[in-house]
């Protein structure tokens, strides 16, 4: 074998094997509503969805779900600024838009 023929069988490795991996994960999970979406979560939440997701539902107006977004974050293990949970907790339901609307 050259190793023109090696590199591009790498190559071709490097590109195939993960996608495989990843259907074989989706096909085993696509029957268990729980195992698949733990699935997703895995490739998808991370600290900059979970802080995006927070700031938009206390941007409107949503602390429960904020808070959601945030007990989600803290079960997977996702880390949160420190003042965005704390504000997200302390916060009563409906005073969130309020308070914004008001601060200059």
């Amino acid at each position: 074998m050259t190793c023109g023929s090696s590199c591009a069988c790498a190559i071709g490795t490097l590109t195939v094997v993960p996608r495989g991996i990843e259907a074989e994960a989706l096909l085993y999970a696509q029957d268990d509503p729980v195992l698949l979406s733990d699935h997703r979560l895995d490739r998808a939440f991370n600290a900059i969805v979970a802080s995006r997701e927070i700031e938009a539902a206390l941007a409107a107006d949503d602390a429960e779900l904020a808070k959601s977004f945030l007990d989600l974050a803290g079960d997977r293990h996702v880390p949160v600024d420190p003042a965005v949970h704390v504000y997200t907790t302390r916060v009563p339901v409906g005073v969130v838009g309020r308070r914004r609307m008001l601060s200059p």
